[in-house]
């Protein structure tokens, strides 16, 4: 995690960098604050699909699910990704 702090704070517009220091934050059940990374990369880059997916699973983890749904559909929007269709049809339901 250190690391990609010192790349973000290198460079910060480099948006893989605030996407990786949220996967770590993930992994430690940090979900609030990969959240704010994951925003920061998706202002970066609207379009980024990885990032958006793994917002939505941070919102759902949260037990945010409508703001989770939001995210996957942006994701879909952009590009499906096989491996979250559950959760994309999931929020069709809704």
């Amino acid at each position: 995690f250190k690391y990609y702090k010192l790349a973000i704070k290198a460079d910060s517009s480099n948006v893989k960098s605030y996407y990786n220091a949220s996967t770590i934050l993930m992994t430690q059940k940090e979900y609030r604050r990969a959240q704010s990374y994951l925003e920061k990369a998706i202002l970066l880059q609207p379009n980024y699909i990885l990032a958006l997916f793994l917002l939505g699973e941070c919102h759902e983890y949260l037990n945010e699910d409508e703001i989770a749904c939001f995210y996957y559909k942006a994701g879909e929007y952009y590009g499906s990704m096989d491996a979250k269709s559950k959760r994309i049809w999931a929020c069709r339901k809704k």
